[in-house]
């Protein structure tokens, strides 16, 4: 499924520009992938635990995606605007 949804969206949405949003989450998202599991391990671990406590259903696992995204693109995002580190970003 996964390699026809790639093809679908390459043969539809290769002719078009990206809206200004998507070329800049396009241009730091492999450094949110690789410092993801770092914030989700080091940094909101005792975070997650207390949001899994306190909100029942879906919810935690809704609020600790947008943290971890959130704050995953703040820091590539600052990151990327170093001259220096912008090439390994």
């Amino acid at each position: 499924m996964a390699v026809g949804l790639f093809l679908l969206a390459q043969h539809y949405l290769s002719h078009r520009p990206l809206p200004a949003v998507l070329q800049v989450f396009n241009q730091v998202s492999l450094g949110i992938y690789l410092i993801h599991p770092f914030l989700m391990r080091y940094v909101f671990q005792d975070t997650f635990r207390s949001v899994y406590k306190m909100t029942p259903g879906a919810w935690p696992i809704l609020i600790n995606y947008s943290l971890t995204l959130l704050s995953s693109f703040i820091i590539v995002y600052g990151l990327s605007k170093i001259p220096w580190l912008k090439k390994l970003v």
